[in-house]
Parts: C-alpha cells; structure tokens; sequence
C-alpha cells in the first residue's frame, strides 16, 4: 500500500512539471532546454528526499484549509 503511494506521488509531480517546467528551480529549466523536459524533471525528481517530495505535492495537491475566525 505505501509503495503504491509512493508511485502516485512520483507519478503526479512528474505530470505536473511535465506541463510546467518553469516551475522547476532555473538548473532545471536549463537541462530542459538542453536535454528536453523529460530529462531535467527526472533529473529534478531524483534529487528530491522523500520529506521534500511529500512536501511538495501536498503543497501542489492538497487543500490547505481556511483559517479559523
């Protein structure tokens, strides 16, 4: 079950930085240039900890909820 959590997450920030390399800090932006787009989010992703890449798509995917008034 966790493996396949795993892969859904890897599988969803590869989509989104597939259709928004720009987001990607600038090294990367400059392999996609050089190298295509594939190349540099894999790149990107490969170098994210597992804490940043949780991180990530919760900020990308996840719903923050409103403040309490």
């Amino acid at each position: 079950a966790e493996e396949e959590k795993c892969d859904h997450v890897l599988v969803s920030l590869f989509e989104y930085y597939m259709a928004h390399p720009g987001k990607m800090p600038l090294e990367y932006v400059q392999i996609s240039y050089r190298d295509g787009t594939e190349r540099a989010v894999t790149d990107y992703l490969a170098c994210m900890s597992d804490r940043y890449a949780i991180r990530t798509y919760q900020d990308l995917f996840i719903p923050v909820s409103f403040p309490v008034i």
